[in-house]
């Protein structure tokens, strides 16, 4: 198979859905038991628009895992700059 006319789309699924999930306010998409969906809601926008104007003939989505990877092994401080995420208005008391 060649890859002439082919076109991939590779995405860092992670860093979309923490923009999505901060992008949208959570009262407006809640489910019926109180289930916030607002950053599936972002995602999936985001991602058919992506589509849509880029016209892909694949995707690749890449996701960060939860657990230290063998990045963190190599590299001591990877990701150790990074600021603590911030606040979503569900996690604040006031």
């Amino acid at each position: 198979m060649t890859s002439e006319g082919n076109k991939l789309l590779v995405i860092d699924g992670h860093s979309m859905a923490f923009r999505a999930f901060y992008a949208l306010p959570p009262e407006g998409f809640l489910t019926s038991s109180g289930q916030y969906t607002n950053a599936v809601y972002g995602f999936t926008n985001m991602l058919l628009k992506l589509i849509r104007e880029e016209q892909p003939t694949h995707v690749l989505l890449a996701f960060d895992l939860d657990t230290p990877t063998f990045r963190h092994e190599t590299y001591d401080d990877y990701k150790g700059g990074r600021d603590k995420a911030p606040k979503s208005s569900r996690d604040r008391s006031d």
